[in-house]
């Protein structure tokens, strides 16, 4: 009889589980089908997770700046506001920051927001050996916990970028994922505006729902958007299609020409002028062929620069005059890379080269345009006397050849720290992170001092000199032009803010 019972009492048990479900179930779609949503195509690239760290390119800092909140925010130019801390001051030598933090901040999972998942969240970065973009955290060394609302942030030297580097790292609610590891980003908890309600392993869409306990909302400064699905378009005519049809509301980073297609009446457009630099980087170890100096000048020699920007991006960036955009530090006017088909030829034919095939890789969803703009070096290179093989990849495998140096040259781009290119001097190219081969013993020495440097002014200075060489050598890269992005929104959508470095800021927009 007891065994009866037992059964009895499992299936009542498993009947109130599956009711629980249903209930939940419908009231999500019953606030779904009621509710205002925003939808965004993307060109961000696939996300593999939701680990802002195991990802690269602005759909990391998108998607993960919904769902859960940095230390510190920032409008991208130095003008920081504070986010789950609210004070923060630096040591006299600036190597340790104290953070006084937020109280009464709760988790997605109902756990209260302490000191203990800032420790988490940044020591895992030292920690965790499968995240692939933590080359600025080098520096970090540990986290001290006074009390469950101060936070001690340690270096092990100065962080120049300290600052604009912790607006991107978001706070992760340690206790959950201790709890479920290996799903965790999948599903994550965070502190943040929106909580996630879905992730698809498959297509990289994620879904999320308003949080109404959200800590930053207020009488004048909330969405009535109630849920915001982030979408991967990478193509930019299907994305634009998506935008027309009203099947999305916001299209990321268009190409120039539907400025022109949309209807002004219908449609908005926003450019901005970006931080976003695209170069050709060269794989200079010896004995490849581009150790040769001269065949690096003649490759960027034959390329026409001009009628790139003019006829493959219609207009939608400038030319490259240095190897930082205008604006950036480091920055310095008056410089242009040549355009010279003859003495290109020259270099080529006095070379050791004999026309062997020349292997160019291409995430076919990093750059806008990315496979035109490839054609269109092959065949600029091909009057000069090179012979380039173009290898479309998706943007995880163009990762992986890249981070094993197995490529001959390879088109990419960087996109600055709130207009500050301390990373990709001081670590990109100091640490060569992607495998260039590239040895230059004074660039090295320079790049490595700017770790160091506090004042901003004096790092410009050597910044100024490591691009300037970084020009002079062609190496470890050669930049083609600096993007404007152009953002296409149905005429409804209002309060969208976008950054120069790509991301953008979905928490705040209004669809009317």
């Amino acid at each position: 009889m007891k065994r009866y019972s037992v059964v009895i009492v499992s299936l009542m048990v498993l009947v109130l589980l599956i009711n629980a479900c249903s209930n939940v179930q419908s009231n999500i779609d019953e606030k779904t089908e009621d509710s205002t949503v925003l939808i965004i195509g993307s060109n961000g690239g696939q996300l593999n997770s939701l680990d802002r760290f195991a990802n690269f390119g602005f759909v990391v800092d998108d998607t993960s700046s919904l769902f859960t909140d940095p230390l510190v925010s920032s409008d991208h130019h130095q003008n920081y506001q504070p986010g789950l801390a609210l004070e923060w001051t630096p040591s006299a030598d600036y190597i340790s920051w104290t953070f006084k933090l937020r109280q009464g901040v709760k988790f997605h999972s109902g756990n209260d927001f302490s000191s203990a998942d800032v420790k988490f969240t940044f020591e895992r970065l030292l920690t965790d050996k499968t995240l692939t973009d933590v080359g600025s955290w080098g520096n970090l060394d540990h986290v001290e916990t006074p009390d469950a609302y101060t936070a001690v942030i340690v270096l092990k030297g100065v962080g120049p970028t300290f600052l604009d580097e912790i607006g991107r790292v978001y706070i992760l609610d340690s206790k959950a994922y201790e709890a479920n590891p290996d799903n965790y980003f999948y599903l994550p908890s965070g502190t943040g505006a929106f909580k996630v309600s879905s992730f698809d392993k498959t297509t990289g869409e994620v879904q999320y729902i308003r949080n109404d306990a959200w800590w930053g909302w207020s009488e004048g400064n909330k969405t009535n958007v109630d849920k915001i699905v982030y979408k991967q378009i990478g193509d930019d005519t299907t994305r634009a299609s998506a935008l027309l049809a009203g099947d999305i509301d916001i299209a990321t980073q268009l190409t120039p020409d539907y400025k022109a297609k949309l209807d002004q009446n219908k449609y908005s457009i926003i450019s901005v002028n970006s931080d976003v630099h695209t170069h050709i980087q060269f794989n200079c170890a010896e004995p490849k062929l581009f150790f040769d100096k001269n065949l690096r000048e003649a490759l960027s020699l034959s390329i026409d620069r001009k009628s790139l920007v003019e006829s493959i991006l219609g207009g939608g960036a400038t030319v490259a005059d240095f190897p930082v955009p205008p604006g950036n530090l480091g920055y310095i006017a008056g410089n242009s890379y040549e355009y010279n088909l003859e003495k290109a030829k020259d270099l080529v034919a006095a070379s050791a080269y004999k026309g062997e095939e020349i292997v160019m890789i291409v995430s076919n969803t990093a750059i806008t345009r990315a496979s035109e703009t490839a054609q269109a070096i092959q065949a600029m290179a091909a009057k000069a006397g090179f012979n380039i093989k173009i290898d479309a990849l998706e943007n995880a495998s163009f990762m992986d050849r890249r981070f094993a140096g197995d490529f001959d040259l390879s088109l990419g781009s960087f996109a600055a720290t709130a207009g500050d290119p301390q990373v990709e001097a001081g670590v990109i190219i100091n640490f060569d992170v992607f495998k260039s081969g590239y040895v230059n013993e004074e660039l090295h020495t320079l790049t490595m001092s700017t770790m160091g440097m506090a004042d901003r002014t004096e790092r410009g200075k050597v910044l100024e000199q490591i691009f300037t060489i970084e020009m002079n050598e062609f190496a470890p890269f050669a930049y083609l032009y600096n993007s404007n992005y152009i953002y296409g929104t149905a005429k409804n959508i209002e309060n969208l803010t976008i950054y120069a470095d790509g991301s953008a800021n979905y928490k705040l927009v209004i669809k009317k």
